[in-house]
């Protein structure tokens, strides 16, 4: 118990000098910041530019122009050749289906374990709510409306859909199939000419159910793009290289009328600038990791400095070195941790203001996470720079006259 007494004691004691405190919060709230945005840049690079780092991917070059079983049939020749004949490691892969369902709603698959393999509904696009993780849930583009016939005529409702809401579709015969909305994001990636048209984003696994439930076949299904991840890090030429075999392997497959109307995306093309900019990050990301770690001994040498006297009549009273080690190591945690706090809370919540309130502004946990493991890191030169100076105080020193 006396240990943790001695712990909060110290905790208060962060407060006592205010001007050394406020100093010290502002510099650790800007490397904390800093940190966790580099950490997002990078999550960034492996989530919603993954398809520029080592990706390639498809898309068909007019709507309505490749059919279900051309898209198969193209992805799963492409997923061949990479393995048998090509030697290219396909990491993660996905096929993406299309079809009106009736006038008032198409139904567009992705794969809700990988939904940033599709550059239509990456996570930086999302606005509000979240991704789905269930086969019952789903997207919508941002202000959509479901418009369906009345039992009035040809009277049209026209209902808001928001986050939260459920869409059920019954039909007798069929088990009813029951929908949660739990994410929007921005239409501006789809050419949708008809807004009185509901686009619905679910898993793959639930374009059969579907298509049984309104009498459609694959007949009516298209596929609407490709995509590819190759294995490997977004550092190595390898992964590159391997990425420009697949690219020109699908080139040329997609030239052959079997499969459709097809084009490459041009983000599919990799190049040294997204090589360079992993390692601007890694190297900004470096520079503020030892700026933090320089700031936290800096810190611990002055309070270590400052606060001798106190140190030395602890240890005349009988605390231990144990004791009073915790003294300035929960000083140099209490100002880390609190820095972090101000600093990751501040920044977002300003980001968020000026996003208009959009979910695509906020940090990734990841990144948050991040941040804040590399600022307990960042303290520790700071606490062991403590703890030898305290091991050299002697308890006479509280009985010198200053």
């Amino acid at each position: 118990m006396g240990l943790i007494r001695v712990f909060k004691k110290s905790v208060r004691f962060t407060f006592r000098n205010k001007i050394r405190f406020i100093a010290f919060l502002m510099l650790f709230a800007i490397i904390s910041t800093l940190v966790a945005f580099f950490v997002d840049d990078l999550d960034a690079l492996q989530t919603d530019e993954l398809l520029i780092q080592k990706g390639v991917s498809a898309t068909e070059l007019s709507e309505f122009s490749v059919n279900y079983e051309q898209g198969t049939k193209l992805y799963d020749d492409v997923l061949d050749y990479s393995t048998q004949t090509l030697e290219v490691s396909i990491e993660n892969s996905a096929i993406y289906y299309y079809s009106d369902l009736d006038d008032y709603i198409r139904i567009n698959t992705f794969d809700i374990e990988n939904p940033w393999m599709s550059p239509f509904v990456t996570p930086n696009l999302l606005i509000s709510g979240r991704f789905p993780e269930a086969s019952n849930e789903i997207l919508i583009p941002e202000n959509s409306i479901q418009t369906r016939n009345s039992t009035f005529g040809d009277l049209l409702i026209k209902t808001d859909m928001v986050v939260g809401q459920t869409i059920t579709f019954e039909k007798d015969g069929f088990d009813s199939l029951e929908y949660l909305i739990v994410g929007t994001f921005q239409l501006s990636k789809h050419n949708n000419q008809n807004n009185d048209r509901l686009w619905i984003f679910t898993d793959g696994s639930q374009l059969e159910p579907l298509m049984n439930i309104f009498s459609r076949t694959t007949a009516d299904v298209y596929t609407y793009m490709l995509s590819f991840t190759v294995e490997g890090q977004i550092l190595q030429d390898e992964t590159h290289q391997q990425m420009q075999i697949l690219s020109s392997k699908i080139s040329e497959l997609i030239t052959e009328e079997i499969y459709g109307d097809w084009k490459i995306q041009p983000s599919s093309h990799p190049d040294e600038q997204t090589v360079t900019q992993a390692r601007q990050i890694l190297l900004n990301l470096g520079i503020w990791i030892v700026g933090g770690a320089i700031i936290s001994i800096l810190f611990a040498w002055i309070i270590s400095r400052f606060r001798r006297r106190e140190v030395a009549i602890l240890k005349s009273m009988g605390y231990s070195n144990r004791h009073v080690r915790s003294t300035l190591i929960a000083e140099i945690l209490t100002i880390s941790f609190l820095g972090f706090v101000f600093g990751i809370g501040s920044t977002q919540s300003y980001l968020f203001y000026l996003s208009d309130f959009s979910v695509g502004a906020i940090l990734r946990w990841q990144a948050a996470l991040w941040s804040f493991v590399i600022m307990v890191v960042i303290t520790i030169p700071g606490m062991v720079l403590a703890s030898l100076r305290v091991l050299r105080i002697s308890p006479a020193e509280a009985f010198r006259q200053n």
